[in-house]
């Protein structure tokens, strides 16, 4: 039947990760900066070799960060190899790689209550809507995850956003930031 199959099927695929060989050549690709999904979902410690390589390239692999926020012992860490390698005030007016690094980090800070509040002020603070929209989904899901209003989550951030609500020009962003302030 359907399940003795998928069983069946499980206990081969097992099999074939539980070969050193097998390991051995996921994590040499993962030394590449590939691979990162399937070592990732086999199990394979391969967090501290894919920040060597986002430290040594970080303008070309800065988005596998991802898998590294996962984990929340390399969220700080993360955080700190993005505050030396990009320089926060850059991201205020241009549309760049700098703005998308911001980007990309900002929005994998949703579930982290309080944490990398420097890079949601930053976003805040651009001149790119994608940005500011972002920050905003962080703000919304920090406010909702702590059931508390954001002047009790952040009131720096809370300051913040009460000021830039004021000169928002996005009459929808606007919104959304009055929104949160209210909550």
């Amino acid at each position: 039947n359907g399940e003795e199959e998928n069983q069946d099927i499980k206990v081969l695929v097992d099999s074939i990760f539980a070969d050193v060989g097998t390991r051995e050549n996921i994590m040499r690709n993962v030394e590449k900066g590939q691979y990162i999904n399937l070592a990732d979902s086999v199990g394979l410690p391969y967090k501290e070799t894919l920040f060597s390589i986002i430290e040594k390239d970080f303008d070309s692999s800065y988005m596998k960060s991802i898998w590294l926020m996962k984990d929340d012992n390399y969220v700080e860490k993360t955080l700190d190899l993005f505050r030396e390698k990009m320089n926060l005030e850059d991201v205020l007016a241009t549309e760049d790689s700098t703005s998308h690094k911001l980007t990309l980090i900002v929005q994998e800070l949703r579930s982290k209550v309080g944490v990398g509040e420097d890079f949601v002020e930053a976003a805040l603070k651009s001149s790119i809507t994608r940005n500011r929209n972002i920050a905003l989904n962080v703000l919304g899901a920090w406010v909702n995850s702590s059931v508390q209003p954001l002047i009790n989550v952040s009131p720096k951030l809370y300051e913040i956003l009460k000021e830039i609500a004021i000169s928002e020009e996005d009459e929808t962003l606007r919104q959304r930031m009055d929104e949160i302030l209210k909550k």
